[in-house]
């Protein structure tokens, strides 16, 4: 990988060109540090902060007009909301509807068999299912 630096003093804003034949995890980790995506987020549990790593987060989801991260262990709360966590977030993640995103690495099952909609089985063993509004998004991720 080459990195070549130009500074030009003309410019209004910042911009930032990637040359590349494919699209590597090295890659992918500068263009998402680019767009300002973080690898890890805030979490709350018992008063407590704690700062997630995103592989470890399952699913997001909002109940009763709060934000919650759950892992495999718990489920921490936290102070963004959905569309601002959407922003935030990899390609790792997919969101499936208007209250739920979901790591795409932590579906284990995709049972196609109910019309309209994909339900979905976590490694964790949660259930989830995918919107109609966000069916056709969900299914070019995964190249259904």
């Amino acid at each position: 990988m080459k990195l070549e630096i130009i500074r030009d003093s003309r410019l209004a804003e910042t911009l930032i060109k990637i040359y590349a034949a494919h699209i590597d995890r090295k890659t992918q980790q500068i263009i998402d540090l680019a767009e300002g995506k973080s690898d890890h987020l805030l979490g709350v549990w018992m008063e407590k902060v704690y700062l997630l790593a995103l592989p470890d987060i399952i699913r997001i989801y909002s109940e009763d007009k709060k934000v919650f991260l759950e892992t495999t262990d718990k489920v921490y709360a936290t102070k963004y909301r959905i569309y601002q966590l959407e922003e935030q977030l990899t390609k790792d993640f997919i969101k499936i509807s208007q209250g739920e995103i979901v790591n795409i690495s932590a579906i284990q099952k995709l049972d196609l068999s109910i019309k309209g909609t994909i339900k979905l089985t976590l490694k964790t063993g949660g259930e989830s299912f995918v919107s109609r509004r966000s069916l056709k998004t969900f299914k070019e991720k995964l190249g259904l």
